[in-house]
């Protein structure tokens, strides 16, 4: 038996590996024996799926890695769609809808969470709440994970705390946006300004017609009564 950790990382707006949005579902492979070309497989079918899915089609690269494995551990595959092509963001990077899922029993070992990136599915956040139209477009990733591989795939929550999987069996997603403020790119520009207020007493130019040497006298919060 196989838990497979997949990377699914989008590039926008640069070639940096900072520019990338990342979601990491994970998969457990039954097959036995569990062969390169079945990884191979998955890795292409994911890739192939979640470009469908997309709006944004932009470089999309999946790995695929051993969620059980020591370090270090390095891609048993690699699929990628719109190789070379790289768009700019339409969105702020950061918002997120969250697709939420456990397996059998809401418990911390048995529950995740994917921050699904809104640019991709070119959801907008026009409203206070997500609205029904991009809740539905991220709960189209539910038929794409629990179909990917066949009978012989399941869809997990991978614990490395026990190191057990466990099949999903639940999920829902709420209409509040998240954020995942490391998704956010560097700032290109940049607004400086300074004040005066270190040249006191500011006070006169609030109060007209007090001379500055009465400024020792002029009442305060503690003084009045």
């Amino acid at each position: 038996m196989a838990v497979l950790r997949m990377e699914c990382a989008w590039q926008i707006d640069s070639n940096a590996p900072t520019d990338r949005l990342i979601i990491t579902p994970h998969f457990k492979d039954v097959n036995i024996p569990f062969t390169d070309t079945d990884t191979q497989n998955l890795c292409n079918d994911l890739a192939t799926g979640l470009d469908n899915w997309a709006v944004t089609k932009t470089q999309l690269t999946v790995k695929a890695y051993d969620a059980q494995a020591p370090k270090p551990n390095y891609p048993k595959a690699t699929a990628i769609k719109n190789s070379g092509t790289i768009l700019t963001a339409s969105s702020n990077r950061d918002l997120a809808l969250c697709l939420s899922f456990y397996g059998t029993v809401n418990h911390p070992r048995t529950r995740g969470r994917l921050y699904i990136p809104a640019c991709i599915p070119a959801i907008a956040a026009t409203t206070a709440f997500a609205q029904t139209a991009a809740i539905t477009k991220v709960a189209a990733l539910v038929p794409l994970f629990t179909g990917l591989g066949g009978i012989d795939v399941d869809w997990v929550v991978f614990s490395r705390a026990d190191n057990t999987s466990h099949p999903i069996t639940n999920w829902f997603i709420d209409n509040s946006w998240d954020t995942q403020r490391r998704r956010g790119p560097r700032a290109t520009t940049r607004t400086v300004g300074t004040t005066t207020e270190d040249q006191a007493p500011n006070v006169l130019s609030l109060v007209a017609g007090v001379p500055a040497s009465d400024l020792d006298e002029w009442p305060t919060d503690s003084d009045e009564s």
